[in-house]
């Protein structure tokens, strides 16, 4: 059976099932949520932003009392924590909370579009998608237990690769064209990461003008966003952009850690293979960085012309994550949403593996993320690193073998129905979805310049100092 159009899919009460699975699992964990690591630091960036402070300056780090960090995204992302801050106090909500909701919003926006995406497949086979979205481990401990707010820019760059696949700038839908750079456009500015995407969307341009109109359609939003910051001064912003610190703790170099206390806890060689892990991460955090940047150039140069757009964008995020150094857990939730486009078995597999290893690293780590206001839980610490290491060791590898099989295996288009599905037949609509997204980043960018001009005469910019919260 056959989802003749969109409207069927969203009015079959098959799809109600998941969808209530997937708010009730996003939304009962906001009932213990505590605030720390990244729910604090939103709170310390919204409380500068609100105090006048450029926040591009160092701030206090959430994780860590005595070190320092500053604001290490683009201006358009500055204002929601600090506008989630006053509703939640005139509202009397927990400030973990809202920010906590407003990531599942997202993240449930991003299912309702891969079930329009897959709505002209079986009506099976997007009903099955659909549960495996609703009961992800991996998005419910990100936006709902982590509460970082990493599934909006996850969504916006799956709308630039939806819009992007129907696309035709020489026909009438160049208005799709458009939107698919707008909302990559936006994607960047909210998260830089999503500029790595970049050349693969314009290597699968029609041609070199189309390559470069798409461009300069996705710089639009990011430059008119930043133009207020860059016009006052755009050092500080430019040495936070560039900040690197600590990224996380999943990626290979935390085997050796894991492995020295789940194997010889209680024996001489524990404290060298610790202190093994802690080289590592120490000497080869300053050339992991280059080094992925090779592997993400041979990704592009190989597989440009014989893999799919898709098949490109899961290369490039799964490289990432498996040559690094370091992972910050919330990075994990990029990659899900297009690994259900191209496999359901594959996203399956990731979303098992990648689960467990998020949940025994948090569980051994980050304790009050999942606990909450409860009292934490702990295991012997011999049996928190035996699970962390076997999860992360299982999972690395994982995502090794899903590399190679993009790589080199047959290659898998987007699901015909991306194409088929014909947004300038709702013309209305696109026309009005375009002209919010420019409403909405010239507000933003007025916005920033009232921001910029009330910033004391600009004497914060000349300040170098930690921000007293």
């Amino acid at each position: 059976m056959i989802a003749g159009s969109s409207k069927q899919l969203f009015f079959n009460t098959k799809f109600f099932a998941p969808l209530i699975a997937a708010v009730f699992l996003r939304i009962l964990p906001l009932f213990w949520s505590a605030e720390v690591y990244d729910v604090t630091l939103y709170r310390h960036q919204a409380v500068a932003v609100l105090d006048h402070i450029n926040p591009y300056l160092y701030i206090i780090s959430p994780a860590f009392s005595t070190v320092t960090q500053p604001y290490v995204y683009l201006p358009f992302s500055m204002f929601y924590a600090p506008a989630l801050l006053i509703s939640s106090q005139n509202l009397g909500i927990p400030f973990p909370a809202a920010i906590k909701f407003v990531s599942i919003v997202f993240d449930l926006l991003t299912g309702a579009a891969l079930c329009l995406a897959l709505s002209k497949r079986s009506i099976g086979n997007t009903l099955k998608c659909a549960w495996l979205y609703a009961v992800c481990p991996i998005s419910i401990l990100i936006v709902s237990f982590h509460g970082n707010i990493m599934s909006g820019p996850t969504f916006l760059t799956l709308l630039a690769l939806l819009f992007f696949t129907k696309a035709d700038d020489t026909s009438k839908d160049s208005r799709s064209f458009r939107l698919s750079a707008i909302f990559l456009g936006l994607a960047i500015a909210w998260r830089t990461y999503p500029v790595l995407l970049l050349p693969a969307f314009l290597l699968k341009c029609r041609d070199k003008h189309s390559a470069l109109r798409y461009l300069l359609n996705v710089s639009f939003p990011v430059i008119i966003t930043s133009l207020p910051f860059l016009v006052a001064n755009p050092v500080p912003m430019l040495k936070g952009l560039v900040y690197t610190g600590f990224n996380g703790l999943i990626g290979w170099h935390s085997l050796p850690l894991t492995a020295s206390g789940s194997i010889f806890l209680h024996s001489p060689f524990y404290s060298s293979l610790r202190d093994l892990g802690i080289l590592l991460t120490n000497h080869t955090h300053q050339w992991d960085k280059p080094f992925f940047f090779m592997i993400y150039a041979a990704v592009l140069a190989g597989c440009w012309r014989r893999r799919s757009l898709l098949e490109l964008i899961l290369l490039i995020f799964l490289s990432g994550y498996f040559f690094l150094t370091s992972v910050a857990q919330q990075y994990f939730i990029w990659i899900f949403p297009f690994l259900i486009l191209w496999s359901y078995r594959e996203a399956l597999l990731y979303a098992v593996f990648g689960g467990l290893a998020l949940f025994f690293m948090y569980w051994s780590i980050y304790p009050e993320i999942l606990f909450g206001v409860f009292p934490v839980i702990r295991l012997s610490l011999s049996a928190e690193y035996w699970f962390s290491f076997l999860t992360v060791a299982f999972f690395w590898l994982y995502i090794g073998w899903l590399i190679f099989k993009i790589a080199f295996g047959k290659k898998n288009e987007l699901p015909p129905a991306l194409i088929r599905f014909n947004f300038s037949t709702h013309d209305r609509l696109a026309r009005w979805t375009e002209r919010g997204l420019y409403l909405l980043i010239f507000g933003v960018m007025l916005m920033e310049t009232v921001f910029v001009l009330n910033l004391d005469h600009y004497q914060s910019w000349k300040l170098s100092r930690v921000i007293p919260i």
